[in-house]
């Protein structure tokens, strides 16, 4: 589940970005302002929330968001990710996500 960071059971996208910077910060663990696979792998769940949609490796969420192809993501092109996933679950298009639109069936069960 998404963080409901407004304490309303909605989540902005203002909020979402704010929330993708913690966790790029979170994972980030040398500072260098880039994330690798294995700081991917090393975050403990900093990045469950972000990918709950899909199951895929710390590599291939690199390779998913890695527009300059160099093997590690930057603050830039997390955050790009992290919008563009904000903006897939905004079924409205409203800006803002609503419990049914961050309600995900194939990983979450029956309700």
């Amino acid at each position: 589940m998404v963080q409901d960071v407004e304490g309303n059971g909605q989540l902005t996208s203002a909020s979402h970005v704010a929330s993708a910077a913690k966790r790029f910060e979170m994972m980030d663990a040398d500072k260098d302002g880039k994330v690798t696979a294995a700081e991917i792998g090393a975050s403990r769940g900093a990045e469950a929330i972000a990918w709950a949609t899909e199951d895929i490796s710390a590599s291939d969420k690199i390779k998913k968001l890695d527009a300059n192809r160099d093997g590690a993501l930057s603050a830039k092109e997390y955050a790009d990710g992290s919008q563009a996933m904000f903006k897939s679950l905004d079924a409205d298009g409203d800006g803002v996500l609503t419990p049914d639109e961050m309600y995900i069936p194939s990983k979450v069960g029956a309700r």
